[in-house]
């Protein structure tokens, strides 16, 4: 082996792996970005609510339903 191919071949390693440190770096922040933009909705949550609360009135705790009105 001569020389050029010991260099294009220590290039070809080189950019092997500084690509896979360019995507495990990239994985990383998308990652990080991911938790910060879910702690700041869960801190700020200006989505609506879907929750709904049902208003009980105090006379009637037994659920029980009179018809004399109606008929």
């Amino acid at each position: 082996m001569n020389f050029c191919t010991l260099t294009n071949v220590a290039r070809s390693v080189h950019n092997y792996f500084l690509r896979k440190v360019s995507m495990l770096l990239i994985a990383f922040m998308l990652g990080m970005s991911n938790v910060i933009l879910e702690e700041t909705r869960m801190v700020h949550d200006t989505r609506e609510q879907i929750e709904q609360q049902e208003i009980v009135p105090d006379n009637d705790l037994d659920d029980a339903v009179y018809y004399e009105d109606v008929f």
